[in-house]
């Protein structure tokens, strides 16, 4: 499992957490393809009978969500639903949290104004039928846990089904070997969303500054489950999370998936598929291009820039084209030279030029 950072974001009087993900995200511009190519469209699955000790009954006091209209299937709403108890407090999330993250298709909201979850039963949709009344498997239907250090840990859910019964909401969830019994009863709030064609918010040519971070580099192995080792160079202000500068450079190199080739070469832009164009076009020595990981636009995953100031992210770009490069300079450091462009048209130049120590 992927360890991931946790960003806190406001938008409207929504709060959204975003985290990379452990399975195939297909929102690279804001469209979805199917999950599974199968000829089964839809199938219901019933939670197996856990012994008692490995059900745990949740009161969530918290549901908040986005609703995107009709942006999977003309004719069908779109929600995407956060459950937590007492995950939130003061505008920021909780030490030892945990949150269910739940993407819906149902009928289109009656009243925009006042937007509720339609009343019935969703059923857990594995195969990406995209029926009403489902729980979706497209990455955005997970298990969230912060943990004391504020950070997030994602877990996918094995099975989930919600049931909708006016203010009532109920959950069944499995995770990993436990199955979770979460209810919320109360007036709750969803938001209409317009998702932005473009993740970047960069007006002009950019250079990176890591003078206040450290660099950590992790190799995954074959993560993205396409037959190349796949790292990942991560930056963090020494500040906190929240301030000053994240930086990630996610990139593949040879079929040795063990890691032994190391990390050091020229990486260009893998591109996407032209046959998906939602899905990076993956290949040795490539680097991933940041692409959305939730339905607002904003959240990314792969190679991607957030910038903070006073916990606000004022700058976001995703690594979208261009190339980088790592080089070991023998004495413990590395240098990496990066000349790149956002997803803007016409693009925006991102360039950084820094020389350091990486920890491992």
């Amino acid at each position: 499992m992927k360890k991931v950072l946790l960003f806190v974001c406001f938008c409207l009087t929504l709060n959204y957490i975003s985290a990379q993900n452990e399975m195939w995200i297909y929102k690279s511009n804001g469209t979805v393809v199917k999950y599974n190519t199968s000829e089964i469209d839809s199938i219901k699955f019933m939670p197996s009978q856990e012994p008692e000790d490995n059900v745990i009954n949740i009161s969530a006091n918290c549901l908040i969500g986005n609703y995107y209209g009709e942006s999977l299937v003309p004719g069908l709403g779109h929600y995407w639903i956060i459950l937590t108890e007492d995950g939130f407090a003061d505008g920021a999330t909780v030490p030892n949290s945990e949150f269910f993250r739940i993407d819906l298709l149902g009928p289109l909201a009656d009243d925009e104004e006042n937007i509720k979850i339609p009343n019935g039963h969703y059923y857990y949709d594995p195969y990406g039928g995209w029926h009403e009344f489902t729980v979706l498997n497209i990455g955005n239907t997970d298990y969230l846990y912060v943990d004391e250090d504020g950070e997030a840990w994602i877990t996918t859910l094995t099975y989930a089904e919600l049931g909708v019964d006016n203010n009532i909401i109920t959950l069944t969830a499995i995770v990993d070997d436990k199955e979770y019994h979460v209810t919320f009863e109360g007036d709750y709030n969803i938001t209409a969303n317009i998702i932005p064609e473009t993740i970047s918010t960069l007006t002009s040519d950019h250079e990176i500054d890591l003078s206040n971070c450290s660099g950590t580099v992790s190799c995954y192995g074959d993560y993205w489950n396409c037959g190349y080792c796949n790292w990942s160079i991560e930056f963090v202000c020494n500040d906190g999370l929240k301030n000053g500068t994240y930086f990630v450079l996610d990139f593949l190199t040879d079929s040795n998936i063990n890691g032994v080739s190391g990390f050091e070469g020229t990486y260009r832009s893998s591109g996407f598929s032209e046959e998906d164009p939602t899905k990076p076009a993956f290949d040795s020595y490539t680097f991933v291009p940041g692409m959305r990981v939730s339905d607002d636009g904003v959240h990314m995953m792969g190679s991607l820039l957030i910038e903070y100031t006073n916990g606000v992210g004022v700058n976001q770009a995703p690594i979208y084209g261009g190339e980088f490069t790592v080089k070991d300079n023998g004495d413990g450091t590395h240098t990496i030279t990066l000349n790149a462009t956002d997803d803007i048209d016409p693009a925006n130049k991102i360039t950084l030029n820094w020389t350091g120590t990486l920890k491992h």
